[in-house]
């Protein structure tokens, strides 16, 4: 029971040597006890010709097992290579704070303010941080944000007036050159989707939203460009009225 646990905790490739042996060699001693029908006697010479037969397609089956193994460890000595430079590209949980606009005229419409800082003394731009968690740089980054620009008017109009640079505020896809292993980048929130997280659409306490779906997309290259990399994340808003998080949850590709 301890060699088979031994066996179960070595790496991958090693694993799979030890037990195509195995089975060459109970494939060899099965078909030599069933190939040889002659008997065994110190007297008499042994049938050199079948002899050799047999220890050539002995040789022909270890041959063939001996090259299998050694497709299989480069294969996974391949993979091994390319995991060590592979980039993960993961977005950084945004928490905002937002208030609206002091009127100061008739005039001009009230407008929600977004703010870093829950003191929220001075408005900022809201960018969100884009983390290389792999082993290699990422390159030929691609950056694109999915939502439908007539749900968030729906949703928006009711309470807030649509600015002249309402749907203009970005192209459909961003790039940037590269980030490192370990490194981040700050990439713009789309501010029309903000929009519809001003303080008077946000109930108090209201743990799960119902705001309209946004969809971050990355897309990228290894460092080789062997490997193009492609990730999707849901945007989860977490409101509690002048407090917002944005949460990333990965979507897997669904298996066909």
């Amino acid at each position: 029971m301890a060699l088979f646990a031994d066996c179960i905790s070595l790496p991958c490739f090693m694993k799979t040597t030890i037990l195509s042996v195995i089975a060459s060699v109970i494939i060899i001693l099965v078909s030599f006890i069933f190939a040889w029908d002659e008997e065994f006697c110190p007297d008499m010479p042994l049938n050199d010709e079948k002899f050799g037969n047999y220890a050539t397609v002995v040789g022909a089956i270890v041959t063939t097992f001996a090259l299998i193994f050694l497709g299989m460890q480069l294969r996974e000595m391949e993979q091994a290579r390319n995991a060590s430079y592979k980039p993960l590209l993961i977005p950084e949980d945004l928490h905002i704070y937002t208030k609206d606009s002091s009127k100061v005229d008739d005039v001009s419409p009230i407008h929600p303010e977004f703010y870093l800082d829950e003191d929220m003394q001075r408005s900022s731009k809201i960018y969100v941080n884009i983390h290389n968690m792999g082993k290699g740089v990422a390159k030929n980054i691609k950056i694109q944000w999915r939502y439908d620009i007539g749900d968030l008017k729906k949703y928006i109009e009711p309470q807030y007036i649509l600015g002249p640079y309402w749907g203009r505020r970005f192209g459909p896809v961003n790039s940037i050159s590269f980030i490192e292993e370990t490194k981040y980048n700050p990439i713009p929130f789309p501010i029309d989707y903000l929009l519809c997280c001003g303080v008077r659409l946000n109930k108090p306490a209201l743990f799960l939203s119902n705001k309209p779906k946004l969809t971050l997309i990355l897309r990228c290259e290894d460092l080789h460009e062997s490997v193009h990399l492609t990730k999707e994340f849901e945007v989860l808003p977490i409101v509690d009225y002048e407090k917002i998080s944005m949460a990333f949850l990965e979507v897997k590709p669904q298996k066909n």
